[in-house]
């Protein structure tokens, strides 16, 4: 997905889980990331008027955000994970990221 810049570099997301929670993919993913963090995200306004049940902001480095970009894909296209917002990303820029080079 589709890390944002945050804070000092590192990007910024925020997963909306289902029920079960975010299961052990991701935790284990970051786990083995220095400086990475997974961290319930209180409250939160989402698009769509959507209310956060189990909303957890996940905070890494570009470089291993990049470095293990598929890992992140996979750990966060599995079922109990509803939706992936971006934070703090332009417009444009996520056009353009989605868009690639054309």
């Amino acid at each position: 997905e589709e890390g944002t810049e945050g804070q000092e570099g590192h990007p910024s997301l925020a997963s909306q889980a289902t029920q079960g929670g975010y299961g052990v993919a991701l935790p284990a993913l970051l786990g083995a990331i220095p400086g990475a963090s997974l961290v319930r995200a209180g409250t939160k306004v989402l698009p769509g008027g959507r209310k956060p049940g189990h909303l957890y902001q996940v905070t890494l480095p570009e470089a291993a955000y990049r470095a293990k970009s598929a890992a992140f894909s996979a750990a966060l296209s599995a079922p109990h994970i509803r939706a992936v917002y971006e934070e703090r990303l332009p417009l444009s820029l996520h056009a353009a990221l989605q868009l690639g080079c054309v």
